[in-house]
């Protein structure tokens, strides 16, 4: 009497929620923007990973999510990105905190103008929902 074995269904693996970032090495790319920012903010690049609340943090944090989505990642990618997730509605949040240019962020404009001397492209005011 010969048994036959039932062969194994395969498991699909999960896909990571939007890690394709199609100009490069994502890790290299977000290391580069997190330490411009830090360095023009003043705010240490472990604050901007974390978690913390404080207005000067959040700031630079947005404009951390900002520069990656317009470089082209995902919302869900550039939370994805952060050591404890994101959720793509916080990242929303800062994009747009930092696309409608919102008053209570102080020296929003000026860490703008910073970045932009040091050649990255950013363009405001049309925002995403128009985008």
């Amino acid at each position: 009497m010969t048994t036959t074995s039932i062969p194994k269904k395969e498991v699909a693996k999960p896909k990571s929620r939007g890690w394709v970032n199609p100009k490069g090495d994502i890790k290299e790319e977000l290391t580069t923007i997190v330490l411009d920012v830090a360095e023009i903010s003043g705010v240490h690049p472990g604050l901007i990973y974390g978690r913390r609340r404080y207005e000067r943090v959040c700031t630079a944090r947005f404009l951390v999510y900002f520069l990656l989505y317009q470089r082209g990642w995902s919302l869900n990618s550039v939370g994805d990105a952060f050591p404890e997730t994101r959720d793509h509605g916080t990242v929303l949040h800062g994009v747009k905190a930092v696309c409608d240019g919102h008053h209570y962020r102080k020296g929003m404009d000026d860490l703008i103008e910073k970045l932009e001397q040091r050649g990255y492209k950013i363009w405001l005011r049309e925002g995403i929902r128009n985008g």
